[in-house]
């Protein structure tokens, strides 16, 4: 019992003190723990209270200790689109990549083969 409770409050304290998001604004509650984001999401009120924290805190909020939500459509561009020239790949996790049997899927793919897949989608 006691390891866990010291579990949780150094959780607690690196998500609050130590963490690379720890300077972006949000509330204390969602800085600290992701458990207010789960329940948010689970009770179906998860983008109306993002959209309040928004207007309260800016373009940029800690919805979660490793989660970050944005408000300007350029975050987007820059999370979400697809590289140009000179840009760097933006890796996605390993997790994402195709298993070594499984079908091939723009969604896993990196690279050369994203981009082919993207182009076969495109015509």
């Amino acid at each position: 019992m006691t390891k866990t409770i010291l579990y949780i409050a150094g959780t607690v304290a690196y998500n609050l003190f130590l963490h690379p998001l720890r300077k972006l604004s949000g509330p204390l509650l969602m800085r600290a723990t992701r458990l207010p984001y789960v329940y948010k999401a689970i009770a179906g009120t998860l983008p109306f209270d993002v959209l309040d924290l928004h207007n309260k805190y800016g373009s940029v909020v800690r919805v979660a200790s490793n989660e970050l939500a944005f408000l300007d459509e350029t975050a987007w561009k820059d999370i979400m689109g697809h590289r140009t020239q000179g840009r760097p790949e933006f890796l996605k996790p390993s997790f994402w990549y195709n298993p070594s049997n499984g079908p091939t899927n723009i969604v896993s793919s990196v690279g050369a083969e994203h981009a082919a897949l993207r182009r076969q989608l495109a015509t």
